[in-house]
Parts: structure tokens; C-alpha cells; sequence
């Protein structure tokens, strides 16, 4: 059995993107440096859309979220509220309780 660990750095086109995509790059070196099996985006997750299609492909037993831009209330609230995201709290709390 695998452990997927998942990066969902999120945020909104607003913030100063240079400054955004540089502490991406370093969460992602980061992240596949302490697990090279970690999923990551291949760009920042700005907008609901993109969120939704990344999450879509997701069945993470941990997701690291990161509000890289300062995203607001609906697309952080998106992020926690997603389904896949929701199974894998349950899955992973159900085997905690097991053990």
C-alpha cells in the first residue's frame, strides 16, 4: 500500500506572482526532496477551475496545503470542502483508529 502525499498550493491572480511562483518552486524542491512520490501541480492552483481538475485527479492519504497567495475565503473553504480531500480525512482516521 502506497501513501500519496499531495501539494495544493492555492491561490488568486492578484498577489505578486513573481514572488508567488518562487516560493512554489522551493515548496515543491522541498516536498519532493523529503518524498520524491509527492504529487504536485504543474503550476500554481489560482483559480476554482484549476483547483477543481487537480483535485479531481487526487486520492491523497496526506495533502499539504499551502495558501501561497493569500487566497480568500471561497477557494480556501473549496480546498477543504473537496471530496477527495474529505475521503482520504476519513479513510486515513479510520485506519489511525485501527492501529
Amino acid at each position: 500500500m502506497s501513501f500519496q502525499v499531495a501539494y495544493v498550493p492555492i491561490g488568486v491572480g492578484t498577489f505578486h506572482l513573481e514572488s508567488a511562483q518562487d516560493q512554489f518552486e522551493k515548496s515543491v524542491a522541498m516536498l519532493k526532496g523529503l518524498n520524491a512520490d509527492c504529487t504536485v501541480p504543474e503550476k500554481m492552483l489560482l483559480t476554482i477551475g484549476d483547483l477543481d481538475a487537480y483535485l479531481d485527479t487526487l486520492n491523497p492519504d496526506l495533502i499539504v496545503l499551502q495558501n501561497i497567495t493569500f487566497a480568500n475565503e471561497k477557494v480556501t473553504i473549496k480546498s477543504a470542502l473537496n471530496e477527495a480531500s474529505a475521503e482520504s480525512v476519513h479513510r486515513l482516521a479510520a485506519e489511525l483508529a485501527e492501529k
